[in-house]
């Protein structure tokens, strides 16, 4: 606490609340608003309906962390898109092929809301801690492992231009993309103090530039200044077992990360949460994926690096967090915003999306290291990856015979390698306790 400018309860003057409110409100910015490039086009959303997705994840974003820290965990924490849904929600997409959006869009949208309420209801009745205890770091490493791998494929041919229609790399926006990558990696790494967790931003912002000057934003049009996001703008939700049970199991690997952000700022301010807090942030959570069924979005999660922006700022006051999620949310109403980011090329998006998740990969290899790696480590570890990547490569068609609940779980990679992780870590490979040591015989004497 010590170390700490401003701890959880303290009031900084007006001056300074402004100042770290725009700091908060940059890294959600940073951090947010770069999940509709990528995942917009993945599903085939046009420029308008990439807008039109910024909006309602704004609108998310900063209204259910403005809840968490009024009556949930009482941290600053961003509650935002995760990283692994990104990857499911593609792979998803993938899968579904050229025009599979119209059943799959609707399919997600009641997934989200079933989602939402499974994880509600563990936080209601307290089975966090017992839920976590499953993830071991053989089965979270090889879940983030897979989940960078899975997404390497599409994070490429986005930063090189490659489309559908355009099956060949563009120069224009391979240039921009390499120059924004460098930027986020430059700034990241080299920037002084807080500058740091910028990076991102920066990227976005050298991006557009780029963009502009060699004509390749894309203007769109947004209608009213001020509008109301759309319930529902992907279609009347439909019900889709196999979808919706991908959905379930991804929402339950992401409360490893929510468990894992509450820790990382406990440290920090010098003040664990309580048990209750974990239950309490599982509901909001729940809500935030509820909430991401009704207008359609990406699932959420705090944002562990909160806990290095109030590190490296030292300020773990609630009040201007408060402020700048309120604030946040406000975007969402107002349509110009989105468009504005929709106008940027999907590749600047994918090429600060792929030095983000070179710190996915990073973490994953981080839970391989706490592992001793004997025999049977190398086997759970080992034959998960193999089979999880190897169902990468396979044809998207190729469960297209399998039952329609089975069907979304077999041609996921990241799915089929948690299961088979879990499975050998805890029931085909099961480490068995040592055998206690027998006492040696006596001599008689």
């Amino acid at each position: 606490m010590s170390s700490l400018l401003y701890g959880l309860d303290d009031r900084p003057g007006p001056g300074r609340t402004l100042l770290y409110v725009l700091q908060w409100f940059g890294y959600m910015l940073a951090n947010v608003a770069v999940v509709p490039l990528v995942v917009g086009p993945a599903f085939g959303l046009g420029p308008a309906e990439v807008a039109a997705l910024s909006g309602r994840t704004f609108l998310i974003t900063g209204a259910v962390s403005a809840l968490q820290v009024l009556f949930g965990h009482h941290l600053p924490l961003v509650e935002a898109p995760a990283g692994i849904w990104w990857a499911v929600l593609i792979q998803l997409a993938t899968v579904a092929g050229a025009g599979g959006f119209a059943h799959l869009g609707p399919a997600l949208e009641t997934a989200m809301i079933v989602t939402g309420a499974v994880t509600a209801l563990l936080g209601f009745t307290g089975g966090i801690g017992r839920l976590i205890r499953g993830f071991t770091p053989a089965v979270t490493g090889t879940v983030l492992v897979l989940l960078a791998l899975q997404l390497s494929g599409t994070f490429l041919k986005g930063v090189l231009g490659i489309t559908a229609g355009h099956p060949q790399p563009d120069g224009a926006l391979a240039a921009i993309s390499t120059a924004v990558l460098g930027v986020v990696v430059a700034v990241t790494l080299y920037g002084p103090g807080l500058t740091r967790s910028f990076g991102v931003l920066a990227g976005l912002v050298v991006g557009a530039v780029l963009s502009a000057a060699l004509g390749r934003l894309r203007p769109v049009a947004f209608g009213a200044w001020v509008g109301w996001p759309q319930p529902f703008a992907w279609g009347r939700p439909a019900f889709d077992a196999g979808v919706t049970l991908v959905a379930v199991v991804t929402g339950l690997v992401v409360l490893t990360n929510l468990v894992a952000s509450l820790y990382a700022l406990g440290q920090v301010v010098g003040r664990q949460p309580p048990e209750r807090a974990y239950n309490r942030a599982a509901v909001l959570t729940g809500l935030a994926d509820a909430l991401a069924g009704v207008f359609p979005a990406v699932g959420y999660v705090p944002y562990t690096s909160s806990a290095g922006v109030v590190a490296m700022s030292g300020v773990a006051a609630r009040r201007p967090f408060l402020w700048a999620s309120l604030l946040f949310a406000a975007l969402g109403f107002l349509p110009a915003v989105g468009a504005l980011f929709a106008s940027l090329p999907p590749a600047v998006g994918y090429a600060v999306t792929m030095a983000s998740f070179s710190q996915i990969l990073a973490f994953g290899l981080r839970d391989y290291a706490r592992l001793r790696f004997t025999p049977r480590d190398v086997f759970v570890v080992g034959l998960a990856v193999l089979t999880g990547s190897g169902v990468m490569f396979l044809d998207p068609a190729t469960f297209a015979g399998a039952p329609p609940i089975l069907r979304n779980l077999l041609s996921n990679g990241l799915i089929v390698g948690l299961a088979l992780a879990a499975l050998f870590d805890h029931v085909i490979l099961r480490e068995r306790p040592p055998a206690p040591e027998r006492a040696l015989p006596r001599s008689g004497r």
